[in-house]
């Protein structure tokens, strides 16, 4: 409850400066409050949105988790991706040195 009041205060208190405005100003004033209503209402979305965005970061920190244990795991779809990835660069590189680069002499 406090929270949802936390945010509607802003707006209320800006709705009354508004029709103040208008009632005082004239057509510069309503159009300037126009453009304050919009940044207020603007900045109470983003409230509402920093609210929640820790816990969306938790929970796509968790799926991420078990996203990486079941396509990781032994026998996983990633598991064979990476072996064959390493596999062919360890082919590449045995093709790309020749064995006499390799070779130890003992004297």
């Amino acid at each position: 409850f406090g929270e949802a009041l936390a945010l509607k205060l802003p707006l209320l208190r800006l709705k009354a400066l508004t029709t103040r405005a208008v009632q005082d100003g004239g057509f510069l004033s309503a159009i300037e409050a126009a453009a304050a209503q919009r940044r207020a209402k603007t900045a109470a979305r983003l409230a509402r949105l920093r609210a929640i965005a820790p816990l969306v970061g938790r929970i796509r920190r968790f799926l991420m988790l078990i996203h990486d244990t079941v396509h990781f795991r032994p026998g996983g779809l990633g598991q064979k991706r990476c072996r064959e990835d390493f596999e062919s660069r360890c082919d590449a590189m045995r093709l790309k040195t020749s064995p006499l680069e390799y070779t130890v002499t003992v004297a």
